[in-house]
């Protein structure tokens, strides 16, 4: 088993090569890859996150399954939206406003190569270019209560205010050597 995660309704969420399965407090519910969408073992690190309200996102190779209402959707990259961040989802957050931020990595290095944004079915991608990240690396990703998304960097901190169009990213000067 590789992440667990709890949903709203305390269940727990275990996921591991061999599949996900959910814990209600007393029954087991298993899915395998294959009913996933996926073929042979779940691969890529799989991990699980939880969502807004009963959504539960499972990230494994280049794949977002989203659990959401009893039942699961397979989202694949889509090689028409150019904005789609990267080939491996490897980090999730769902900010108080109900998008849906990743961070993916690069398949050969592992190295963090984007954050993306999803909202109703489009991408946008971000990076230093074009959103004042400190850098394309991003190492891990959390969204509060206040509509900010903190991303943390090889470079330091950035907070995203996700309330705001076009989005801003400032750095609070926290890196590694202070």
């Amino acid at each position: 088993l590789t992440h667990l995660a709890v949903d709203n309704t305390n269940a727990v969420w275990v996921i591991g090569e061999e599949g996900v399965a959910r814990f209600d407090g007393t029954y087991w519910t298993r899915f395998s890859p294959q009913e996933l969408g996926m073929s042979g073992k779940l691969g890529g690190e799989p991990r699980i996150f939880k969502g807004v309200n009963d959504t539960m996102y499972v990230l494994a190779d280049d794949k977002i399954v989203t659990f959401a209402g009893g039942v699961h959707s397979l989202t694949l990259p889509d090689s028409k939206n150019k904005q789609y961040p990267g080939p491996r989802p490897k980090q999730l957050a769902v900010d108080s406003i109900g998008t849906t931020w990743i961070v993916t990595s690069h398949s050969y290095n592992d190295q963090h190569q984007g954050l993306g944004r999803a909202k109703d079915g489009n991408w946008w991608s971000y990076n230093v270019g074009n959103s004042g990240l400190p850098s394309n690396t991003i190492n891990d990703i959390v969204a509060d209560n206040f509509n900010r998304l903190w991303i943390c960097t090889d470079k330091g901190l950035a907070i995203l205010n996700t309330s705001l169009d076009p989005l801003i990213a400032f750095t609070t000067g926290v890196n590694e050597e202070t």
